[in-house]
């Protein structure tokens, strides 16, 4: 009799573990589901978005625990908060029991919203400069926003335009955005520099 107890505990061990093993279908052996909402999947740096894992009771009440696969892109909090932190894809999982459900993220930086021109040399974001003698310059550098207050100036090239052509010349940096650009005076008075990334549009003037 003695014998037969290794072979009983091996056999209620690997049903232990059979029932505990993750089912990214989100069916279990008994037939229930477990559905995750909204199926929403593609996010924009910045955003968040509540989601909720329903049993297919009905029932929303039961312990949910979230993850994400890739942190770097995406984050989720212990109540399905989850928020897009960067270009990329990540799989959100939800968790009842021994029951999950996998949703694929991707996460995109989106258009740019806003655009912002500083004077390098002074702190916060100066967005005008004194440039009084002809051949003085000065050191500018623009950022990009998308809608959710994300900068994604990464995804841009920037368009550098003076409103009048014979008072300033640009001269941008050779980085792919383009985002930094040394304006120098060449001719007398106030000229505003354009600056897009797709629609968005930031000014810098030159006093």
């Amino acid at each position: 009799m003695r014998k037969l107890w290794p072979l009983m505990l091996l056999v209620f061990t690997s049903a232990c573990l059979s029932d505990t093993s993750p089912n990214p279908t989100g069916t279990s052996s008994s037939g229930a589901t477990l559905t995750v909402t909204p199926p929403t999947s593609t996010l924009v740096v910045g955003q968040s978005v509540q989601y909720a894992a329903t049993l297919s009771s009905g029932s929303s009440s039961a312990t949910v625990a979230w993850t994400v696969s890739n942190p770097a892109v995406a984050t989720v909090s212990s109540t399905g908060l989850v928020t897009a932190k960067s270009a990329g894809t990540a799989t959100l999982t939800a968790w009842v029991g021994s029951l999950t459900k996998d949703l694929a993220i991707t996460v995109a930086n989106g258009a740019a919203d806003q655009v912002t021109v500083c004077d390098r040399s002074q702190s916060g974001c100066a967005s005008s400069a004194v440039v009084q003698l002809n051949s003085t310059a000065v050191e500018v550098r623009a950022t990009a926003f998308n809608a959710y207050g994300a900068d994604i100036t990464s995804s841009c090239v920037f368009q550098w335009t003076p409103l009048v052509q014979n008072l300033v010349s640009v001269q941008t940096s050779s980085d792919a955005s383009k985002r930094d650009a040394l304006i120098t005076r060449v001719g007398t008075g106030s000229v505003s520099v354009i600056v897009t990334c797709g629609s968005a549009i930031g000014v810098f003037t030159v006093n």
